[in-house]
């Protein structure tokens, strides 16, 4: 293959170039194998978000108590709550993101068979792609959205990847929710 091209291509093109350039075969065990380590991944991180998030309602609960004493101690206590919304709705991410990794992994077979995405796997894949700029602590899946980038054509994985084509992709909607940056609403913090 690499002997071809060289007949081919002029001498300043290496074969990464050609590759780049025609599109790197799908490599369905490193696509495996990369889920799987993003399942790990998101089991620790869950643990520790956990955490995290227990000790911020520790510090909003002896903030509320302080605020009649203090005036900022009530608008630091609001300001807490919309990380605590943060860390919720990133933990939610977290529980889908990885059932959608153990199905794409599971179902890796069928993946590489098909050149289309199969019709049953495609909200797992658009939100896998969506997931990936978005949670930069999961290397392992912006491996996943490269591969599948490269498997369903960058056309697809941009359109994934944008919030405002995302759900046309087939994205799951709690997963444009949860990672989405829009502030929590007044109401929300309130009622929390």
């Amino acid at each position: 293959h690499a002997f071809v091209l060289s007949l081919f291509a002029p001498r300043s093109y290496s074969c990464a170039m050609l590759a780049a350039l025609f599109g790197a075969p799908f490599k369905g065990a490193k696509c495996k194998t990369n889920l799987r380590l993003a399942m790990g991944r998101i089991k620790l991180l869950k643990g520790k978000r956990a955490l995290s998030l227990s000790r911020l309602r520790v510090e909003i609960a002896l903030l509320l108590r302080d605020s009649s004493s203090s005036v900022n101690a009530g608008e630091q206590a609001r300001i807490r709550v919309e990380g605590v919304l943060r860390e919720e709705d990133t933990l939610a991410a977290y529980e889908v993101l990885e059932i959608f990794c153990e199905l794409l992994a599971v179902r890796m077979p069928l993946i590489e068979q098909q050149k289309e995405c199969p019709v049953d796997l495609r909200e797992a894949v658009a939100s896998v792609l969506y997931a990936a700029p978005r949670l930069t602590e999961l290397a392992e899946l912006k491996v996943v959205a490269t591969l599948f980038s490269h498997k369903y054509g960058r056309d697809f994985a941009r359109a994934a990847m944008d919030p405002s084509s995302a759900l046309e992709c087939g994205c799951n909607p709690r997963i444009v929710r949860f990672l989405g940056v829009e502030p929590p609403r007044p109401d929300v913090k309130l009622a929390k």
